[in-house]
């Protein structure tokens, strides 16, 4: 899935410009290219830059996907869904940043009154979001994350969701990269996010299914 930023990467004196630009990219996008998703502004904390977004992105049909940071409760999911089109399906992605977001997935999974046309796809693991909220340190190793990342896994197992592991923030490093990967695969995640382009195929090597069905 290729994902258009809205949140992070936009200054906030450039967000109504950069609305225009990812609407415009949307609907100029040729078709049978990847799914087309969008990250709008966090909905817990941000509720007017997100309705703002939402609003500008669904006019065009070509996106699929949205991105949810922050996502703290069911109505941070609401707020998408109510703005969506019932005429058209749109999948959600909800990013985990915090103990308590992890924590409460669960009951927001259980308790988001979404209607037929929205559902939740997958939950994504941030890494960078939730070290700095828990106040973790990321590890070489990756053993401070470990529980956080295994659970979070738990959970979208446990409702039939796809698992999105966290960036590999050594982009440079393909050795690494690789190793993470595998630890992701070994942990259930079936994807992982990529904020390089050289980062793509180990990621595809590593989740793509082998002939057995299995991660390789």
């Amino acid at each position: 899935m290729l994902v258009y930023d809205l949140e992070d990467s936009v200054a906030r004196h450039r967000k109504q410009a950069a609305r225009s630009m990812v609407a415009e990219a949307l609907t100029s996008a040729p078709p049978g290219g990847p799914t087309l998703g969008v990250r709008i502004n966090a909905p817990s904390s941000e509720p007017d830059l997100a309705r703002a977004d939402v609003d500008a992105v669904l006019r065009s049909e070509r996106v699929e996907s949205m991105v949810l940071p922050k996502v703290e409760s069911a109505r941070d999911l609401e707020l998408v869904a109510s703005a969506a089109s019932p005429s058209v399906p749109l999948s959600l992605v909800l990013s985990v940043e915090s103990a308590s977001s992890l924590l409460r997935m669960p009951t927001i999974l259980e308790h988001a009154n979404l209607g037929a046309h929205v559902r939740v796809a997958a939950l994504m693991f941030a890494s960078e979001d939730y070290c700095a909220a828990t106040g973790v340190q990321r590890t070489r190793d990756l053993q401070s994350l470990l529980y956080p990342r295994a659970q979070m896994a738990t959970i979208a197992k446990a409702y039939g969701l796809q698992a999105i592991d966290m960036v590999c923030i050594e982009y440079k490093d393909h050795a690494y990269l690789q190793e993470e990967c595998r630890d992701g695969a070994s942990l259930g995640f079936d994807g992982k996010q990529a904020i390089h382009p050289a980062q793509l195929d180990a990621i595809h090597a590593a989740y793509s299914p082998s002939k057995e069905g299995d991660h390789d």
